[in-house]
């Protein structure tokens, strides 16, 4: 009886740390591409007040699908109704398109 509780514990103890050092690396990844993100848009030449949201999401599983485990969407002051996506690709910030309503021929801040 003792053998398997500790091996119970010995198992629910490796999921604690498994579980918690997964997401110490998603929140310490999210707020270290968020400030990848905000660099590449200083770059560019915007300031932080022409920027309505940046929001960095993270999938362990997109690269499965030959995707970047890193998504950006970052909504513009003056095209609220339009998302522009990136990702991190080589540690670098790229252009992953566009989402919302606006004329493709229109946008303002694609790269």
């Amino acid at each position: 009886m003792k053998v398997k509780r500790k091996g119970l514990s010995l198992a629910v103890g490796f999921l604690v740390i498994v579980v918690l050092a997964g997401y110490i690396y998603v929140v310490s990844g999210a707020k270290r591409v968020e400030a990848m993100m905000w660099g590449h848009l200083a770059d560019r030449g915007y300031q932080q007040e022409e920027i309505k949201s940046v929001e960095v999401y993270h999938s362990f599983l997109s690269p499965l699908f030959s995707r970047s485990r890193w998504a950006i969407r970052v909504r513009y002051d003056d095209e609220p109704g339009v998302i522009y996506h990136y990702t991190v690709k080589d540690d670098r910030i790229k252009d992953d398109g566009i989402s919302g309503s606006a004329d493709k021929e229109k946008l303002k801040h694609k790269e």
